[in-house]
This record gives C-alpha cells, sequence and structure tokens, in this order.
C-alpha cells in the first residue's frame, strides 16, 4: 500500500495464457527493469523498462503454468503485483 493505494498497477488478462499488459498509474520516474519470479523467488523473466514508460507488454508464453509475481523498482515507488498463467 503506497500513497493511500492499495495498487499502483494494473495487471491484465488475469490469469493469462500468453501476453499479459501491465498499465501503470504513472509513468516511471527512471530507467529500471521488471523482473518476474515464481513463487519460490527464483527470478524467470526480466525486462528493460524506459523512464517515462506506462504501459508494459510481457509475452509470458514460455512460463509453465503457475503463479508468478511481478516487481517493478524506480525511484519513486515499487509496483509489487502477481499473476497466473494457465495452459
Amino acid at each position: 500500500r503506497l500513497n493511500n493505494d492499495f495498487s499502483n498497477a494494473l495487471v491484465y488478462p488475469n490469469p493469462t495464457m500468453s501476453q499479459l499488459q501491465v498499465k501503470l498509474i504513472t509513468p516511471l520516474a527512471a530507467n529500471t527493469m521488471i523482473v518476474i519470479t515464481d513463487i519460490a523467488g527464483r527470478t524467470v523473466k526480466q525486462q528493460r523498462l524506459v523512464k517515462g514508460q506506462y504501459s508494459i507488454d510481457l509475452n509470458v508464453q514460455s512460463l509453465p503454468a503457475g503463479r508468478y509475481l511481478i516487481k517493478i523498482n524506480d525511484q519513486q515507488s515499487v509496483i509489487n503485483q502477481s499473476f497466473v498463467v494457465i495452459k
């Protein structure tokens, strides 16, 4: 919970089979990375993000079915969300 908001990003469709869209409420304040980990904490995917970006397209088709966590950390906020891959 940041700034009295429970969510600072929308992740859809959730669950997904192949493509995932992450829409940020405010644009990124700095260049950073999006890190996707499995439920055990292992990094399964990373993607570079640029300052000012607010829409992120992710191809998660290669990931096995299960729950995953998204983390984005820029200068102004930390974004943690989860999503589910189904097959």
